[in-house]
Order: structure tokens, then sequence, then C-alpha cells
């Protein structure tokens, strides 16, 4: 950024691609003819949510059972009421009915999951309708770091 701001007289323009969507225009002395812009560049899918609920790396040891349900329109197989426990950092899941009743789609519990959005701007944005105690739940279980893939080399 310093190199940047110390040579901007060099250059009428510049494009600077990163993956990460954070603002570092306040690094410059000048940020105001800066132009920023935040585009979508990749997208996840959990394909086997039993298989990724079971394999993710929570962020308590501990949690007593915990039910939510998920709607997924192309594999049905994801498709139901969960159950969801962890006793000395050991998942168990299981799958108790087809009932979707308050159901959140794949996609949201993706975007919360990987830490893209919490639960609870989730639950702001209206995208959820979930009582306090299971935004409370998700966000404290899942990752707040948003995600990353640099496939630049």
């Amino acid at each position: 950024m310093a190199f940047v701001a110390a040579n901007r007289n060099s250059f009428h323009h510049l494009v600077f691609d990163d993956p990460d969507p954070k603002y570092r225009g306040d690094l410059l002395p000048d940020p105001y003819p800066l132009t920023a812009q935040v585009v979508p560049y990749m997208m996840a899918r959990i394909v086997n949510l039993d298989d990724f609920l079971l394999r993710y790396p929570y962020l308590v040891d501990e949690l007593p059972t915990f039910t939510f349900a998920v709607r997924d329109d192309n594999l049905s197989q994801n498709a139901g009421s969960w159950q969801l426990t962890r006793h000395q950092a050991q998942t168990q899941l299981t799958k108790v009915s087809a009932d979707l009743t308050h159901a959140i789609s794949i996609q949201t519990l993706t975007k919360a999951a990987f830490g893209a959005q919490s639960m609870a701007d989730l639950n702001r944005s209206g995208a959820v309708s979930l009582s306090a105690d299971q935004i409370q739940t998700f966000d404290a279980i899942f990752t707040h770091a948003a995600p990353q893939f640099q496939d630049y080399f």
C-alpha cells in the first residue's frame, strides 16, 4: 500500500484483486479517489450433510442435543430434522424425521458453516426464521472466519 501511494502519479488506473473482501483503503494516506468493489468469487455447497457435519471442525467440544431442520430441494438425503450432539469432541448426528417446520435451506446453512455470514446476520436479513436459542447455538459452534480460496500460483 505504501508503494502504491508513493507511486500514484505513475499510473492512471490500478486493479488489485484480493480474495479477502475486507476493505483496506483506509490504510492509504488519501483513500478518497479509491473505488472498491466486492464481487462473488466462489460458491460452496454441502453435498452430503451427514458426512459434512460429522467432519466439521466445531468451535466447541461439548454440545447438548441440538435439533434443527434443513431444506434441500436438490438432494433429498439432506432434507429433514437433525439432532446434533458433541461430547468430548466426538460428534453424533441423527436424522430424526422429514419434518421441515422452520427449516433452513442448505445454502443458508453453508453460508453459516463456512463463516461467510453468522446465523444472527442471516436472521436479521430475513434469510432464516429460527428461535433465538437455535441462532445462538449455530453461532457458538460454527466458525466466523470468512472463507478464502486462494488459487493464484
